[in-house]
C-alpha cells in the first residue's frame, strides 16, 4: 500500500484507533485520519462532568448502539451496515465474528 493512501481508523470508542493511527503514521504512512468518537462511542459529559442525556428522553442509556453514545452507529449519522459479507472477511479470524452459537 503506497504511504500517502488514506487510512481511517476507527474501534468501538475511539480510543484504542488512536494509538493505531500513531502505530501507522511512525511507520511512514502520512494521510492517517483516526475516527475520534469511534464506531459506538462513550457518554459525552458536560464541563462540570455531568452525563449528557442526547436524544433528550429524560434519562442516560450507556447500552451499546444506545442513542445517548456520541459514536458513528448514532449521534454522528453517518451511515452503517450491520450484515457481515463473508467474503470480505479475513478468513483466519472469520470466526471472531460469530457467536459460540453460529450467530452474528
Amino acid at each position: 500500500m503506497p504511504k500517502d493512501s488514506l487510512i481511517v481508523t476507527v474501534c468501538r470508542t475511539g480510543s484504542r484507533s488512536i494509538g493505531a493511527s500513531n502505530l501507522l503514521a511512525e511507520a511512514g504512512y502520512t494521510n492517517v485520519r483516526n475516527m475520534w468518537d469511534g464506531f459506538v462511542g462513550l457518554v459525552r459529559k458536560n464541563t462540570e462532568g455531568e452525563e449528557l442525556d442526547l436524544n433528550n428522553d429524560g434519562k442516560v442509556d450507556k447500552t451499546p448502539y444506545s442513542a445517548d453514545l456520541d459514536g458513528w452507529v448514532n449521534f454522528q449519522g453517518l451511515p452503517i451496515e450491520m450484515r457481515l459479507d463473508n467474503e470480505r472477511l479475513f478468513a483466519p479470524y472469520a470466526s471472531l465474528y460469530y457467536t459460540a452459537k453460529g450467530e452474528r
